[in-house]
């Protein structure tokens, strides 16, 4: 059975590019194949934080950072290889220290 991915309390998808969505579920399938039984959980998107840059894709709705708990580094580089051989160019997919994030380039 597919679970859905969680939303952290406090957090928007509100105004996400369309591309967003279709390529969360690519991440969440990736995801779990290196963690099974993890949530996959978006802990940032389009809403208005102090924790991202001026000029952040976030801001227009065009990045989400997505949790890595329970990944080892080499799970977490792997996932992210897989997501950028899927979804590139139009997003790109990158390991964070605490997160993984992905925007859209287009």
């Amino acid at each position: 059975m597919r679970k859905q991915f969680t939303v952290k309390q406090g957090v928007s998808l509100e105004g996400m590019h369309p591309i967003i969505y279709p390529a969360l579920y690519i991440m969440e399938s990736l995801y779990r194949d290196r963690v099974n039984g993890e949530n996959f959980v978006i802990t940032s998107a389009s809403e208005m934080s102090s924790a991202h840059k001026e000029g952040s894709k976030h801001y227009e709705g065009k990045a989400v950072d997505i949790r890595i708990w329970g990944f080892t580094q080499e799970q977490a580089h792997e996932v992210v290889k897989d997501a950028n051989y899927w979804l590139s160019p139009i997003l790109s997919v990158i390991l964070e220290k605490d997160h993984i994030h992905m925007h859209v380039n287009i």
